[in-house]
C-alpha cells in the first residue's frame, strides 16, 4: 500500500491510516479524561462552591473557601510539615540514589544479585511497606529497638512513631522505598553510555 505518491503527496490511505490511528486512540483518551482530567477539572470547579456531601444543591462562593483556608493556623503547620517531608525525603532519595547507581554501574562479583536487593523495596505494595516498618519499628516489640538495645546504642525503647520521631521515621521509610526508582532511572542511563568514552577520558587525566 502507497502512502505517499511520487511527487509526495499524501494518497487517501494516508487519510485511512491517521483515522484508523485516531480511532484506535479513542479509548485510551476516553479513560483519561474519564479517570484524570474531568476529577481534577470538577474538583476544582467544586472548591469555588459551598458544596456539601450529603447536601444535592451548592452555590457559587469565588475564593471563599481559599480565604478561609489561609486563615487556618492548622493549614500553615501542615504546609509546613509537607514541606519538610516532601524536601528531605526527595533529596535524600536523590543522593542514595546517585550514589547506589554509581556503584552498581561497576563491575564486581554478585553484582546482579545486589541490585535486585536493592530494587526490592521499591516493588513491594504500599500498604506492605507500612504494615513491615510499623512492626519493625514498634516500641513495644520492634525488632529496631531489640537491635539498638542490644548493641548498647539506646538504654531503653524509643518511640519511632512519636510526636518526637514520627518525621524522621516517615521520611527515612520513604526514602527506603522509592529511592531504588532514582537508581533504576540513572542506571538505565549510565549503562548506555559507551565503555569508549571512559577510556578516553581517563587517558585524557580525567579523574572520578
Amino acid at each position: 500500500m502507497t502512502v505517499i505518491d511520487r511527487r509526495g503527496r499524501k494518497t487517501p490511505a494516508h487519510a485511512r491510516l491517521a483515522l484508523q490511528g485516531f480511532v484506535l486512540a479513542v479509548p485510551t483518551l476516553v479513560v483519561i479524561f474519564g479517570f484524570i482530567f474531568f476529577p481534577v477539572g470538577y474538583s476544582v470547579w467544586l472548591s469555588f462552591t459551598n458544596k456539601q456531601a450529603i447536601s444535592p444543591g451548592y452555590d457559587y462562593i469565588g475564593l471563599a473557601n481559599y480565604i478561609g483556608l489561609a486563615q487556618e493556623p492548622e493549614f500553615w503547620w501542615s504546609f509546613w510539615r509537607g514541606t519538610i517531608f516532601s524536601v528531605g525525603s526527595i533529596v535524600l532519595q536523590v543522593l542514595l540514589g546517585v550514589g547506589a547507581a554509581l556503584l552498581l554501574n561497576e563491575s564486581f562479583t554478585g553484582r546482579g544479585f545486589i541490585r535486585g536487593i536493592t530494587l526490592f523495596p521499591y516493588m513491594l505494595p504500599t500498604i506492605v511497606t507500612i504494615l513491615l516498618w510499623k512492626w519493625l519499628l514498634s516500641a513495644t516489640y520492634g525488632p529496631v529497638n531489640y537491635v539498638l538495645q542490644s548493641l548498647g546504642i539506646i538504654h531503653a525503647p524509643v518511640i519511632w512513631l512519636g510526636a518526637d520521631w514520627l518525621m524522621a521515621s516517615t521520611i527515612f521509610v520513604a526514602v527506603w522505598q522509592f529511592f531504588p526508582f532514582v537508581v533504576i532511572s540513572l542506571l538505565a542511563r549510565l549503562q548506555t553510555i559507551d565503555l569508549q568514552l571512559y577510556e578516553a577520558a581517563a587517558i585524557d587525566g580525567a579523574n572520578a
